[in-house]
């Protein structure tokens, strides 16, 4: 199921960190698409790829320059390069699970009873 996007954060050189509205979170490396068409270009320059923006109804990033990628594309090229990272969503209930009890052992109570003893 498609979903839109909900964050964005220039992650590198020509990478950026994408959020989609269903809890997913992935970093997608551009660089092979903009060293590889000419009408990319404008985002060779580093200044211009930092100004990337999430429009206005959720569904692409845009830069000023007019360049866009939709989020079912970003979501195929996300998938391609495998880079999904762990859900916000599930870092946050992790943190929220109570922590293991510490297990106290000594030595010889790790060790197998021995024949005969």
């Amino acid at each position: 199921m498609l979903t839109k996007l909900s964050a964005v954060v220039v992650a590198g050189d020509a990478r950026v960190e994408i959020g989609w509205a269903d809890g997913r979170v992935a970093v997608i490396d551009l660089k092979p698409l903009i060293e590889a068409r000419a009408a990319l270009a404008p985002l060779r320059d580093a200044k211009e790829f930092a100004r990337v923006a999430i429009s206005a109804d959720g569904w692409a990033l845009e830069w000023p320059c007019g360049i866009e990628f939709g989020a079912p594309q970003l979501r195929r090229w996300a998938d391609a390069q495998g880079t999904e990272l762990v859900p916000q969503s599930l870092v946050e209930r992790l943190r929220t699970l109570p922590s293991p009890p510490s297990i106290e052992t000594r030595d010889e109570e790790c060790l197998p009873e021995r024949a005969g003893s």
